[in-house]
């Protein structure tokens, strides 16, 4: 038999075992009324239990990707703006007399 995870992972994902006989704390079988559902879409589905455990409901989801890295300041950049930053105290400087 086939069991998963019934709570999913951060990206939608459910766990699973396959051609196992026993069934985990906080994890169901996939019954053979889901298993199209499974086949098609998992691990990616949203699934619905009853208070015994058992799977009540079956659908696909979308996974969820992380989130795209924000741009980091190239090394050229950030000398950039270092060098920008000693000009202008030089001026700053400068402009006083020193």
């Amino acid at each position: 038999m086939t069991i998963v995870k019934i709570a999913p992972e951060w990206n939608n994902a459910h766990a699973s075992l396959n051609d196992v006989d026993y069934i985990l704390p906080g994890w169901a079988e996939v019954t053979e009324e889901f298993k199209p559902t499974w086949e098609e879409s998992g691990p990616f589905v949203d699934i619905e239990v009853d208070e015994a455990g058992k799977i009540t409901g079956m659908v696909a989801c979308e996974e969820i990707l992380p989130a795209e890295p924000e741009a980091q300041e190239t090394t050229e950049e950030k000398l950039a703006g270092i060098e920008a930053a000693i000009e202008a105290i030089i001026n700053e400087d400068e402009g006083e007399g020193v």
